[in-house]
């Protein structure tokens, strides 16, 4: 509204939804899927997504990077994305902070609705974020979620994620540290996701066009639901 100066009657907010891949499962058989899939034993955090800089991946490496000094030397990340450049930069950085972090470059829906199952948290650090929707898949699948405050991700994720600054890095590593350190605050995460994960649908989604659409043609539009 402030950079096209639109008003907010003329604007209709519409969110995007999960797909069927989605939701809980097995967490055994999810674990040992990644394992023999990406060799990921034991816990670990994930993030999933590009690798472009306002992802902000930096900051969950310099993170993990305290984390496995301080309390969690069993512990992995999973970085689930493809992009040569930034990767590169990445693989430096994770090189200086002397970490190795799982580069899973190529993954199937099913692969991806796995590691979310396994993963003891999924990751969000975002300085910008159009709608994050890693965050809702993660959700959906029963995995606790930290992320950023940028962007739309407090809009989205509510009440059912930890939040910290992205500019803070000392911030996120305290709250991966209780997170991590705490299975009652896991368990609620992983509740309130899985509650707040049932607003976000692809049929919701198709009836609010639908809605937006009908203001504007002569004849009905059918919808979904």
């Amino acid at each position: 509204m402030a950079m096209l100066r639109i008003e907010p009657e003329r604007i209709t907010a519409i969110h995007n939804g999960v797909g069927d891949d989605f939701r809980p499962g097995d967490t055994a058989k999810a674990r040992a899927a990644v394992a023999r899939r990406f060799g990921i034993e034991g816990p670990f955090l994930l993030y999933v997504g590009n690798l472009r800089v306002h992802k902000n991946i930096e900051a969950l490496l310099r993170a993990y990077a305290v984390l496995r000094q301080s309390g969690f030397p069993e512990l992995s990340v999973a970085i689930v994305g493809r992009d040569t450049k930034r990767e590169a930069e990445l693989l430096q950085l994770a090189a200086e902070l002397k970490i190795h972090p799982v580069w899973i470059r190529d993954a199937t829906t099913p692969e991806v609705a796995d590691l979310y199952r396994s993963a003891e948290i999924l990751v969000q650090p975002s300085f910008e974020e159009g709608f994050g929707l890693p965050v809702v898949e993660a959700m959906a699948c029963g995995t606790p979620v930290v992320c950023s405050t940028a962007g739309a991700l407090t809009e989205i994720a509510g009440d059912a994620a930890a939040f910290f600054d992205p500019h803070q890095v000392e911030e996120l590593t305290e709250l991966l540290r209780q997170v991590l350190g705490s299975e009652s605050l896991r368990a609620g995460l992983r509740a309130k996701g899985l509650e707040r994960a049932k607003l976000f649908t692809w049929e919701r989604s198709v009836d609010r066009h639908v809605e937006v659409y009908s203001r504007f043609v002569t004849q009905p539009v059918r919808q979904l639901s």
